[in-house]
């Protein structure tokens, strides 16, 4: 009853609750400035300038300030984030994700992207933007709203990439790759691919395996490989060495080589040294430890 209160009188509650103390509002308080942020935004930023509040209700408070500010007064909402950003850090990429369900909103929020000198809030503003749109409709959705928001910001396109690949490879791979070879430049695309895909090998590799195999060669694929093998080496060196052999970079190939084989010889030499015999691996290409076994 109280936080149905908290929501047609907030200011009143407020009062209440400080007089009464913290520790047994917290609900209350958050209610009541939840309410009043949406009827008088002004007002709780001022009454929040003031609160002597613990420091996990202020971040909490300005996190639910922010999101009512970006619906309602973009640049109100863009000088809090400035000013306050250590505390919103932790909690702006819901906000933003949040409110950008809104069409009118998010039309405001890429417009905000393209525009934003501080790039620590554009860097969010974007993340929270593509976020939604992952949360909406996955890769897909996230695909077309990165083309639709027409920003030329090439590091900020990048950081967005890097941030978003390793979460959406594995529900929708084909989708993702695309987005990651569309929106980079040509030499940033195997190293991106490399760790989407390492992060989802991670998590699944007999998925990311099969994907995988069905790439074309490419130096992407190359780079991706290897960083395959060195994640799988732990779970089954075999399969490790066998990808690592299969990459068409001759230096490439060298270098996942040498890692998955050392890896594998630590726990057992022998059977890495006997695969080396059997697929001709050149002696130029094996870790010192295996040159020592194989004498």
């Amino acid at each position: 009853l109280m936080v149905i209160v908290a929501e047609e009188v907030p200011e009143r509650i407020l009062a209440m609750v400080e007089k009464d103390g913290a520790g047994t509002g917290s609900e209350l308080r958050a209610a009541a400035f939840a309410s009043l942020a949406r009827k008088d935004p002004d007002r709780a930023r001022q009454l929040l300038e003031d609160a002597d509040w613990p420091a996990r209700q202020i971040q909490v408070a300005k996190a639910v300030l922010l999101g009512e500010l970006l619906k309602s007064d973009l640049p109100a909402a863009l000088e809090l984030f400035r000013e306050d950003r250590s505390d919103l850090l932790t909690t702006s990429g819901a906000v933003i994700s949040d409110v950008s369900s809104d069409p009118a909103v998010r039309d405001s929020l890429w417009v905000a992207v393209r525009s934003e000198s501080d790039p620590v809030v554009r860097y969010e503003l974007a993340k929270g933007l593509i976020a939604g749109a992952f949360i909406r409709g996955g890769p897909e959705e996230m695909r077309k709203a990165f083309a639709e928001a027409d920003f030329d910001d090439v590091s900020l396109k990048s950081a967005i990439v890097q941030e978003f690949a390793g979460s959406a490879l594995p529900t929708d791979p084909d989708q993702t790759y695309a987005w990651i070879r569309e929106s980079l430049p040509a030499e940033e695309v195997p190293q991106a691919l490399a760790r989407a895909l390492g992060s989802w090998a991670r998590r699944d590799f007999n998925a990311a395996g099969t994907w995988l195999g069905e790439q074309e060669d490419s130096p992407a694929r190359d780079e991706a490989t290897g960083v395959f093998a060195r994640t799988v080496v732990q779970i089954n060196p075999l399969a490790a060495v066998t990808w690592a052999a299969s990459i068409s970079d001759k230096e490439m190939r060298r270098t996942a080589l040498d890692a998955t084989i050392s890896h594998w010889s630590e726990d057992d030499p022998d059977a890495a040294s006997s695969w080396a015999d059997e697929n001709d691996i050149d002696t130029s290409e094996l870790p010192e430890i295996l040159r020592t076994t194989k004498q």
